[in-house]
């Protein structure tokens, strides 16, 4: 953990929000204020992740999203169950779930992502995943953490932690086949 630690505090000049990005998460933080999304805010938040097509989400139904979401907002002390609340909602997957908590609460939550776990693994500190594959829920328990301990001891938003990790790899050449 003292070697990523060291890494980010001497190169944390790597990670850039950009305008796209931080209106993402300005829109996300200030939807989520409600305690809630609306189906509108949840597949707006989603559309941003260019890898999910939308006709996924066409399928929730409004009293869906706001279930879900009031439930994965009301246990934010509790990463694994919000995170359960969204990514069994029907289309949004595990690195879905984890941006929207990102997003709307970037100082607790970080979004996972292969990128991001493979960085990880060349730090020593998760179990090598091929091509990022097979990641659960326990995974993202242990993803958070790092990225909270981290935040912690260097005064960042846990979100920040995984862009950091994110573009560490793509700047070490990181493309998943």
């Amino acid at each position: 953990m003292e070697s990523l630690i060291n890494e980010v505090s001497t190169n944390p000049h790597i990670v850039e929000i950009d305008e796209r990005h931080r209106a993402v998460l300005d829109f996300g933080q200030k939807s989520a204020r409600k305690g809630f999304l609306t189906w509108r805010e949840l597949t707006h938040l989603l559309d941003c992740l260019e890898s999910c097509p939308m006709r996924h989400w066409q399928r929730l139904n409004e009293e869906q999203v706001r279930m879900a979401t009031r439930a994965a907002f009301a246990r934010r002390a509790r990463p694994l169950e919000a995170l359960a609340c969204l990514d069994g909602l029907p289309g949004v997957s595990l690195f879905a779930a984890s941006a929207v908590l990102a997003w709307t609460d970037p100082d607790r939550f970080a979004a996972i992502d292969r990128h991001a776990w493979r960085a990880l693994e060349r730090f020593g500190l998760v179990q090598h995943q091929p091509a990022g594959t097979g990641l659960c829920r326990q995974d993202y328990a242990m993803f958070n953490e790092i990225c909270r301990m981290v935040g912690d001891r260097l005064d960042r938003p846990a979100h920040w932690v995984d862009r950091w990790l994110y573009t560490r790899d793509r700047l070490d050449g990181g493309v998943w086949h």
